[in-house]
């Protein structure tokens, strides 16, 4: 875990949560991946496909430690759509965009 990511590394591309990963972090068994339906997130809000969405109604994304070395790489693409820009350190970074008014404003869970 995780795997199975069209054959990037999500630790280096970004990976929408959505789907079986928003379900399995909503404490779902989808695919045998949360047994003990485990709830490891609890999203308030969801559009109309169910996608969790931030209250500025955007996508969350996350990156994960894949070679366990406590350290995520910087993006591909720079911030705010594929950070981080610089090496973090933690097994996982997940962050949300405000794009209201244009201003493009991440909100990452490194920065708290």
């Amino acid at each position: 875990w995780p795997s199975g990511f069209g054959g990037m590394n999500p630790e280096v591309y970004s990976v929408p949560i959505m789907g079986s990963m928003a379900n399995i972090l909503e404490g779902a068994n989808d695919d045998g991946l949360n047994p003990k339906k485990f709830c490891f997130m609890d999203f308030k809000d969801h559009n109309e496909a169910g996608v969790p969405v931030s209250p500025f109604q955007s996508a969350y994304f996350c990156k994960f430690d894949t070679d366990f070395d406590n350290k995520i790489r910087p993006g591909m693409g720079g911030a705010p759509f594929d950070p981080p820009d610089n090496e973090v350190d933690a097994s996982v970074i997940v962050w949300t965009v405000d794009e209201s008014g244009g201003k493009n404003e991440l909100f990452g869970s490194w920065d708290y």
